[in-house]
């Protein structure tokens, strides 16, 4: 399996589990553009608070941090998530969300 395909299949997979943005993430035919809709989202999440949201924006996160692996951009995925932590100290339930899934 090249590493396409593996990219294919995190957009497919992605887009299964896409919810109310499965249209868009569908129409992106890369991995680098189904990520730049993941940071919307998350970026739009960050503004929120409370428990749903919390667990909406660990999926998000998860689901980053796969594409960042697919396409070897790791670096880029940990700088972000660092920055998210840093902004968001004072969100314990956040951050305990984040560390229960090895965030």
């Amino acid at each position: 399996m090249t590493v396409t395909d593996v990219c294919a299949e995190w957009i497919t997979a992605r887009v299964r589990g896409g919810g109310a943005y499965g249209v868009e993430l569908a129409r992106a035919t890369r991995s680098a553009d189904a990520l730049g809709i993941y940071r919307r989202l998350a970026d739009s999440l960050q503004q929120q608070t409370g428990n749903p949201i919390c667990e909406q924006l660990t999926g998000l996160l998860l689901g980053m941090r796969d594409g960042h692996r697919c396409l070897g951009t790791e670096a880029e995925f940990t700088a972000f998530l660092t920055a998210l932590r840093a902004g968001q100290r004072r969100e314990r339930n956040l951050l305990r969300t984040l560390d229960a899934h090895g965030l």
